[in-house]
This record gives structure tokens, sequence and C-alpha cells, in this order.
């Protein structure tokens, strides 16, 4: 399947997907082997594929859990730089309404050598490098309220 990832002249255009997975309000977070900042699982959406269904694909895919119901609580529009390259993704995000079976404590990406999973307390966030920055900010309301919500997001 191919990413929706297109390099236009000095811009780079993606979509992409992430899933906020919470137990016992923990919630999944990844990071590469040697990052300083953590991030939600998910990945690139392919072309012809919806968000959901990526979703779902890339969860499956890195955990090897099988998702089930899932709410999108937040799309999101981030404009900025990455490795010297002006990006402009857009990002859905869906609340997973029950955690999978998971490890309970740090495991390995199943997908991605040198990316490792880790449980967060949700009061820590704050304190934590995570990416997208406005997440830890909007996480409460994000799995709480039924509406969907919109950012436009311009990074440095």
């Amino acid at each position: 399947m191919v990413d929706l990832d297109i390099h236009l002249d000095e811009i780079r255009f993606n979509s992409r997907v992430a899933v906020l997975v919470v137990r016992d309000n923990h919630i999944l977070l990844n990071r590469f082997d040697g990052a300083t900042f953590w991030f939600t699982p998910g990945g690139r959406i392919g072309v012809g594929e919806s968000s959901e269904q990526a979703a779902r694909r890339e969860f499956l895919e890195e955990t090897g859990a099988v998702l089930g119901d899932l709410r999108l609580s937040l799309v999101a529009e981030l404009f900025g730089q990455m490795g010297g390259q002006a990006i402009h993704s857009l990002q859905f995000f869906y609340v997973a309404a029950h955690c999978p079976q998971l490890p309970s404590g740090s495991f390995a990406n199943k997908l991605d050598d040198g990316v490792t999973f880790g449980w967060f307390a949700l009061e820590d966030l704050q304190t934590l490098d995570v990416r997208p920055t406005f997440l830890a900010q909007l996480l409460p309301s994000l799995l709480t309220s039924p509406e969907v919500q919109h950012v436009v997001d311009y990074r440095e």
C-alpha cells in the first residue's frame, strides 16, 4: 500500500492517524530509542484507506492487538519543519473505547525496530515531552467529549 506522503517542491504533505489508548488512568505512548519525546501509536494513511481503517491497521501492525470501537476525537492540521523540510500534515486522532490486551510494562513495537511503547499516568503528561505539543493539554477533553475537535498548529 502506498502512503499518503507527497513531496511537492519545498513542502511535504502527509496524512496520519493516531490512537489514544487509556488503561487505569495511563495512556499508551511510544518513542524512538534515544529520542527525548513520546508520541501516540499510529502512522500514515494509505491511498484508498479511510482514517479509521488506517488506525486499526497501524495499531495491529505496531502492537499485535485488535481494536474494538473507535471514536474520532480530533482532526489536526500541523504546519512546521522536519529535517529542514516544510511539513503540512493532516492528522486524525481516535479514542479506543476499550483497551485491548497489551503488556502492562514497556514493550517493543512489532513493526518498527528501535521503537518502544510505555504507559504514562495521565496526570504526569504535562511533565513529559509529548508530540504534538498540544496533545497533553487537550487530552482530558479528547477522552471525554463526544464532539470532534479541530486544531490548527503552526510549529516553529
